[in-house]
């Protein structure tokens, strides 16, 4: 199989071409929620590891963090990650049927008994984004519940918040700085039970908690 595996690895801006325009009709990115040039950039790398991994080629350094960097790249912009897994498992469609348009007709026998060498090398893959992905997502929640607490804490310590104070902690929450809320206190002993209340109302109701001078969790 070397023979289908070397022409598409000459091919390769071809399938990046493909692949580029297929993901395209995703929603993210076709919004452009990540930029062209980085699309293709990624979209290089990933089809010369993928290749790489498929004919039991070295990877060089530069490519080993490929599909961990896709995963927190994206976690950043903010793609839901069932679209970036969508996008991913393209990587298959489009690198398989350019091994099969490259082979010649004597190939087809040997293509098709490394179709789960293939599927192997893209769902491997597919892994190191989705976990990446995940632990940055997680990272960008406590760092956004963090900034949060702060804001809010910092707004209920005065007697007669600033504006803009009040602008930035509305923006933080993604609520009208109009709107009206509903506060509860506890003393910190009871703050995980509260917590859990609060995740009960997340579904229907944004809600934030911060831990203010004096150890009560509000």
């Amino acid at each position: 199989m070397d023979h289908p595996r070397r022409a598409a690895a000459r091919g390769r801006d071809a399938l990046v071409t493909e692949f580029v325009g297929r993901v395209r009709a995703i929603a993210p990115y076709g919004r452009g929620v990540v930029p062209q040039e980085i699309l293709e950039a990624d979209a290089h790398r990933t089809f010369d590891y993928l290749l790489r991994r498929i004919a039991g080629q070295p990877v060089p350094e530069r490519l080993l963090d490929i599909g961990p960097s896709i995963g927190r790249d994206r976690a950043r912009r903010g793609v839901p990650l069932n679209d970036l897994l969508t996008a991913v498992r393209l990587d298959f469609r489009v690198l398989w049927a350019g091994l099969r348009a490259r082979a010649e007709p004597d190939d087809e026998p040997l293509l098709v008994s490394h179709v789960e060498d293939v599927w192997a090398a893209v769902e491997d893959y597919t892994t190191q984004i989705q976990v990446s992905y995940r632990a940055e997502a997680a990272l960008l929640a406590r760092e956004r519940q963090g900034e949060r607490t702060m804001l809010v804490a910092a707004l209920l310590a005065g007697q007669d918040p600033d504006p803009d104070d009040v602008e930035r902690v509305a923006v933080a929450l993604d609520v009208d700085v109009d709107a009206d809320f509903l506060v509860a206190a506890a003393a910190a002993t009871a703050g995980p039970a509260l917590r859990r209340a609060a995740d009960r109302l997340a579904p229907t109701a944004g809600w934030c908690t911060c831990s203010p001078p004096g150890g009560t969790s509000c």
